[in-house]
């Protein structure tokens, strides 16, 4: 019993209760985001989708998933055992990672991050400022960031390797193999990207199974989570930003 049987029981029924891909094609062919929502309410996708309505903007979808990942993350950190719940909680803050690299720079920020609840305490005007909040916040080590010699995922990940309470070789070859999807993705076209996550899925899929009831698979299941928002996030800010795509 190394400690991990209760996280990879609960892990297990979520892995099973994902969408698979007969569920994407289907809701991929609903053109209309209120019809959408609608059809998405009778899928697994349903505790994502549960508080969005057809009124939403970009805006609004956005930081709801935020949320929801934030809440996952949380929830997940809870199963492990104690020594790992830093390096999992951790985590919940990726989904930040861009909206801090726009804080970091000295430029305004939008209206839409001041109103944001998990956000709205960085984007003050002054950059200054900006720096200071995220000193006293849980995203501390992204100050440093601010430096150009140290890129904001580079701080991140060291962070994050801080937080393992001891050296894990199945963890640090799935940390490469992301490392190296993220490089690919830099350096392809949109046409293939999407193939590049293919891969990583499946690799990931792997891993969860391979590495049961090991840190491995806890942080395998939270890249297969992300791969299903970030495709969440696609399909349903294209239905709000171009409604007129069911006519064309």
């Amino acid at each position: 019993m190394n400690g991990f049987e209760y996280a990879q029981a609960r892990l297990q029924a979520r892995y099973g209760a994902r969408p698979d891909a007969a569920t994407w094609a289907y809701l991929h062919g609903i053109k209309t985001f209120p019809a959408w929502l609608e059809a998405a309410r009778q899928t697994p996708l349903k505790h994502w989708v549960h508080p969005l309505h057809q009124d939403n903007d970009t805006h609004v979808i956005e930081s709801a998933l935020r949320r929801q990942w934030h809440d996952l993350v949380a929830e997940i950190a809870v199963w492990m055992p104690q020594e790992w719940r830093g390096a999992v909680d951790w985590c919940g803050l990726l989904c930040d990672l861009p909206t801090i690299a726009y804080l970091l720079r000295d430029e305004a920020p939008p209206p839409w991050m001041q109103n944001d609840p998990a956000i709205k305490a960085y984007a003050q005007q002054a950059l200054t400022a900006r720096r200071h909040a995220l000193l006293a916040s849980p995203r501390a080590a992204w100050a440093v960031a601010s430096e150009p010699s140290v890129p904001l995922r580079a701080a991140w990940l060291a962070q994050w390797r801080k937080l393992w309470p001891q050296h894990d070789a199945a963890l640090e070859q799935l940390a490469t193999r992301i490392e190296a999807h993220v490089r690919d993705l830099g350096s392809t076209s949109l046409a293939t990207a999407g193939a590049l996550h293919s891969v990583l899925q499946q690799q990931m899929q792997i891993a969860f199974r391979r590495h049961a009831a090991q840190p491995a698979a806890v942080f395998a299941f939270l890249v297969l989570t992300a791969l299903d928002l970030e495709q969440l996030r696609a399909e349903l800010t294209e239905r709000v930003l171009f409604p007129w795509a069911e006519a064309a």
